[in-house]
């Protein structure tokens, strides 16, 4: 399967076709604009004091984008909530801090001390320690960003665990996950109260969820900063639709302030050959 359309598109298509003029037509509708609706846009605020979303061509050191990559953006969602009943896919980003960066370097150790030796007591050679290597670290500090990602419902028909899942519209429908966004605050409240992080364990994530913020736009309390940037050719995301697996790039532009993500099955998306 090849991305000729976005996944919200087949999978609408797909309910419409099956439930149009039933009874569960009613459980994929929106009441307020009376079309069939299976994903929406949630916003969250993320900051925190450094930050390394890594560069592929960087090779051994660790080079940082200058900004917040679409991958990183779904990972703290779906740290946030996560069901194999649903995907996110990133919107935008709103820089609200200066992009500042720090370098440091580090040291690496190569070798790592065989654990059998350890449960059985054995001697350890000392010398695997003089295996070490420098790296050199440029990365992002004092982070802020507002991030925006869509959540899309995948009919069961879609999921690959179909045969575990209830399938009665009734009970398994987008509302359902709506609901426990929106009424049970699951992006406020992560699973076990764990951070998410920037790029890599070592950077956690302070994160705010904004509920309702089309209607009530005054909770953006911090606009994003007025600069604009050619950023290149960030990293996507693999395309998992491909085998074996595939790189995707887009052309990242900064225009004041704010960072717009293309979506699978739309134009601007290169995809390794």
């Amino acid at each position: 399967m090849k991305h000729t359309d976005t996944y919200e598109n087949i999978y609408k298509k797909f309910l419409k076709e099956k439930y149009e003029g039933t009874q569960y037509e009613s459980c994929f509708k929106s009441e307020r604009t009376g079309d069939y609706q299976i994903s929406k846009t949630y916003c969250m605020e993320v900051s925190g004091p450094m930050a390394l979303f890594n560069r592929p061509e960087a090779g051994g050191d660790k080079n940082s984008y200058d900004v917040i990559t679409p991958s990183a953006i779904k990972g703290i969602f779906e740290h946030s909530f996560w069901k194999p009943a649903i995907m996110w896919e990133p919107v935008k980003v709103e820089v609200l801090n200066k992009i500042q960066f720090t370098n440091f370097t580090s040291r690496l150790q190569n070798n790592k001390i065989s654990i059998r030796n350890v449960q059985k007591c054995q001697p350890v050679d000392m010398s695997i320690l003089d295996n070490i290597s420098m790296c050199n670290h440029r990365v992002l500090v004092d982070v802020k960003y507002r991030i925006y990602a869509r959540m899309t419902y995948i009919p069961v028909e879609f999921r690959q665990n179909q045969a575990q899942t209830d399938r009665s519209p009734q009970t398994e429908n987008p509302k359902k996950y709506f609901d426990i966004i929106e009424c049970c605050k699951r992006l406020a409240n992560p699973y076990y109260g764990e951070k998410g992080y920037f790029g890599q364990r070592e950077y956690t994530a302070r994160t705010r969820y904004i509920p309702h913020h089309d209607l009530f736009p005054e909770q953006l309390l911090f606009p994003a900063i007025k600069y604009n940037r050619d950023l290149g050719w960030m990293f996507y995301g693999m395309d998992f639709a491909q085998s074996p697996y595939k790189r995707a790039f887009f052309k990242a532009q900064l225009v004041d302030g704010v960072m717009h993500i293309p979506r699978w099955g739309e134009e601007g998306l290169l995809i390794e050959p």
